[in-house]
């Protein structure tokens, strides 16, 4: 996705991130929840989760969709689609990830969400 922007969008890229650790187990993204950025995985490893509910409206089963590991990205899909979070995302071990926030995805990143759309595609259709 990065190799869309040139050296100087990278350069400004670094500079609005923030890098976060979490503990094994640790919830990272919350399913439902607003989107306020994206995440790159800069040490370590995540586990994306997505919750369904019962038909009485109980709690029902958690399905592991995906894990990213160092040099993925992910909650990019909410934000591109402008929609709550679909999935809940977990720290597999320590993990050290990098959060770019909304204003700063719109900004540095337009020209990447063309790719991010056509990944978010490939997605759905492997994952109905």
């Amino acid at each position: 996705m990065l190799r869309s922007i040139d050296a100087y969008e990278r350069m400004n890229l670094a500079d609005a991130l923030t890098s976060s650790v979490f503990r094994d187990g640790e919830r990272i993204i919350r399913q439902g929840a607003d989107a306020d950025g994206m995440y790159f995985v800069e040490e370590g490893e995540v586990r994306i989760v997505i919750a369904t509910t019962a038909r009485d409206g109980a709690a029902g089963r958690e399905t592991e969709v995906a894990r990213m590991k160092t040099g993925m990205y992910f909650g990019e899909m909410a934000l591109v689609e402008n929609s709550p979070r679909s999935a809940s995302v977990f720290a597999v071990g320590t993990t050290k990830v990098a959060f770019l926030e909304r204003t700063s995805f719109e900004r540095l990143l337009g020209p990447c969400v063309d790719v991010m759309k056509r990944d978010i595609d490939v997605y759905r259709k492997n994952n109905p």
